[in-house]
């Protein structure tokens, strides 16, 4: 977490080891409960959306399962899992990983 404690770091991870997905799960709650300007973190979101593609979920699908539902991050990644067939694509991670970590 940051230091007021409301978004994550880029490699706290959950159960799927992935890095940035609590960060991005934190950042739309905190914008959700308007406990950070709408705008901010934009400079991430080439990294957000290269995330999503590496999960092979669309912007809009997240979105809409982050903004309808109020569910913790392990339900989070629940739900992630689900939408790659309780598979997450390791090559495709890992690979994510390279371009965005290292």
């Amino acid at each position: 977490m940051n230091e007021t404690g409301i978004i994550a770091d880029k490699y706290d991870t959950g159960k799927t080891n992935l890095f940035y997905l609590k960060r991005f799960w934190s950042k739309v709650k905190a914008k959700k409960l308007n406990q950070v300007p709408v705008d901010s973190f934009a400079e991430e979101w080439t990294t957000d959306t290269a995330m999503l593609d590496a999960l092979g979920i669309g912007i809009e699908q997240v979105f809409t399962y982050l903004y309808k539902q109020n569910n913790s991050f392990e339900e989070f990644e629940d739900w992630v899992v689900a939408c790659n067939n309780g598979q997450l694509k390791t090559d495709k991670i890992e690979r994510f990983h390279r371009r965005q970590c290292y």
